[in-house]
């Protein structure tokens, strides 16, 4: 592996978070697993796992089998060291996980909400969890609007856009990092890391599309990074021109099937025409599922800008998922490194 320059801090920044990846990654591993995978020396591998071991970062799940010398001592991460809580706003609804450092989920559950300005009620049941798990170190939420400083704006119409300042409330209560993140944002970072896996492929750029009673929106992920714009509108789909109104008041009037599909193909042909994404994906509690192969039989017919257009299955919450994903990082402090 290349040195990497920088300050004594950083590096043993650095240098602790290669060895936290490398555990994390193998589930065990031995001092000289660890060595081989960072290129770090014995004696900085050592030292660390010795503060990491007195830290209750990582424990010590036994010896090795000896081989005719000394037998190697085997580490994992502690799994229980912190907890991360991760929510997912939905129409009337939150689910929630309890969810451990390596990503575990050890709870999940919904609560019903009148409405997304019912903070009382996801204040309720953060503190629950407190009640019940210890070391709690992370909130995570992924949200149906624009992300802001205290909150977030949702709306199906811009100018009934209201700002739902749950950070900041939040941020009153709870002294641990809290994350907000655009709910289509999440479920398509998700989506494409699991498509990304599943067909074994390189970095694509993908336009994950859903539509639901809160309005359309769509996560634009381009070689693995989420496009956000210069202030986070990025994706707002659902504000996109149509005839004499726009997209989220059509998708909410009386269309019959013929009229749904064809706004559905039109809009999938702008996003074609000025991203030429490699997948479009579409879902969401409002989509007519059982009209799925007719749109992208007619998009494949009329278009000759051509993208894979998946569906997402129903049961699949990858708003939830992606934010999980995000926190952990956020928890775990790890620390990413940038090859030039």
């Amino acid at each position: 592996m290349k040195k990497i320059a920088g300050k004594p801090t950083e590096l043993k920044n650095v240098n602790t978070s290669l060895i936290m990846n490398s555990i994390r990654a193998r589930g065990n591993a031995t001092r000289a697993e660890i060595t081989r995978d960072t290129g770090l020396s014995h004696t900085t591998v050592r030292v660390i796992l010795n503060e990491l071991m007195e830290m209750n970062e990582i424990i010590s799940v036994g010896l090795d089998e000896s081989s005719g010398g000394r037998r190697a001592e085997r580490y994992k991460i502690n799994p229980n060291k912190r907890y991360l809580i991760a929510i997912s706003i939905e129409e009337e609804k939150i689910i929630y996980r309890i969810v451990n450092t390596l990503g575990e989920v050890l709870e999940e559950n919904t609560k019903i909400i009148g409405s997304l300005e019912d903070i009382e009620i996801i204040i309720n049941t953060i503190e629950a969890l407190y009640r019940v798990y210890n070391n709690i170190e992370g909130i995570g939420i992924s949200v149906p609007g624009v992300v802001t400083d205290d909150g977030y704006l949702s709306g199906i119409r811009m100018e009934d856009w209201k700002e739902i300042k749950i950070r900041k409330y939040l941020k009153e209560r709870f002294d641990v990092p809290i994350l907000l993140e655009n709910d289509i944002n999440s479920a398509s970072l998700a989506f494409y890391n699991d498509y990304i896996e599943k067909n074994k492929c390189d970095s694509i750029s993908l336009v994950y599309v859903s539509f639901t009673s809160l309005g359309v929106g769509a996560g634009i992920v381009l070689n693995g990074n989420v496009l956000k714009g210069d202030n986070g509108y990025a994706g707002e789909i659902g504000f996109i021109p149509v005839g004499n109104t726009f997209l989220n008041a059509m998708m909410i009037s009386n269309l019959d099937d013929d009229e749904y599909i064809q706004v559905i193909i039109n809009t999938i042909k702008t996003i074609s025409a000025i991203i030429n994404p490699s997948v479009v994906v579409l879902g969401g509690s409002n989509f007519k599922y059982y009209i799925k192969s007719r749109i992208i039989d007619m998009y494949t017919r009329e278009f000759s800008i051509k993208t894979k257009i998946l569906i997402q299955e129903k049961n699949c919450n990858y708003s939830l998922e992606g934010i999980k994903e995000q926190s952990l990082r956020l928890i775990n402090k790890e620390v990413k490194l940038i090859r030039n």
